[in-house]
């Protein structure tokens, strides 16, 4: 009798997707550049995301284009901005396609794989006075491999600094 309990209980969580509730590994690593490091009061710039998801693992596709509600969206928000300065609504990729096997069935989704960039446009508002902007990224994702998911993930990357200049000061439009 325990033996065909036993039995019966591998074959249920053998059917079951799989998801990896250990630590997990460096799956994602990512930087932060701005198109530009100085901007003047009233300009736009943008920051470019590089993500670069390890070999065998997958993300999965931004909140606006995910079409399975079980899947969970990969998400950058520029954090800690000063009065005055906006991220707009990130701009992500086109993504790929993976086969992927849970529960049995093998289908192909949707997902990003390997060096991935997201841009953010950020504007700066008139009234900014010049010095130094800082802000951090924070990403989240869900890596998947090609057969289970690792729980949900965070990083934060700092973006290196952003020079708000004065008019006059060389450096600060897009035309020099």
């Amino acid at each position: 009798m325990r033996l065909w309990l036993v039995a019966a209980v591998g074959l249920c969580v053998a059917a079951v997707p799989r998801v990896a509730w250990g630590a997990a590994e460096e799956v994602v690593r990512g930087r932060a550049v701005w198109s530009q490091p100085r901007v003047r009061a009233g300009e736009e710039r943008v920051l470019a995301v590089e993500l670069v998801v390890a070999e065998g693992y997958h993300i999965n596709l931004d909140r606006t284009r995910i079409e399975d509600e079980l899947l969970i969206p990969t998400e950058v928000k520029v954090q800690g901005l000063p009065r005055g300065v906006e991220a707009l609504a990130a701009r992500y990729p086109r993504a790929g396609t993976v086969e992927v096997g849970m529960g049995g069935a093998v289908r192909r989704v949707p997902a990003y794989e390997g060096r991935v960039v997201i841009y953010v446009p950020v504007e700066v508002g008139r009234e900014v006075v010049p010095g130094v902007v800082e802000a951090e990224v924070g990403v989240t994702y869900q890596p998947c491999d090609r057969t289970s998911c690792l729980l949900p993930q965070s990083l934060v990357l700092a973006a290196p600094p952003l020079v708000v200049v004065g008019e006059g000061v060389p450096g600060g439009g897009a035309s020099e």
